[in-house]
């Protein structure tokens, strides 16, 4: 379910990847509690701003910075992420 929420200029709300990742021989890695995940989904795109078109889209897997944007908690009880979308490192991959 999408939070009906709006966000201003070039904001984006992400889902925190907080699964345990996977080496390529298939072997479950134990990601650390302390270690905040740098992964996620792009759940809700800002309209942005003049002369700035937004990149991403609802649906992009990203990659970030440990220390970027805050966390939240909306009314369906979900963690979030809301930053500003040039915190945003890299699109892993895109939703077609």
């Amino acid at each position: 379910m999408i939070p009906k929420i709006k966000l201003i200029a070039n904001r984006v709300l992400i889902k925190q990847d907080l699964s345990d990742p996977v080496s390529a021989g298939g072997i479950i890695l134990m990601r650390k509690e302390e270690e905040p995940s740098t992964k996620g989904t792009v759940i809700v795109v800002g309209l942005g701003m003049k002369d700035y078109t937004m990149t991403v889209k609802q649906g992009d897997h990203v990659l970030y910075s440990k220390d970027s944007g805050i966390e939240v908690t909306l009314d369906d009880g979900n963690n979030y992420l809301i930053m500003r979308e040039t915190e945003i490192k890299m699109v892993l991959s895109s939703k077609k």
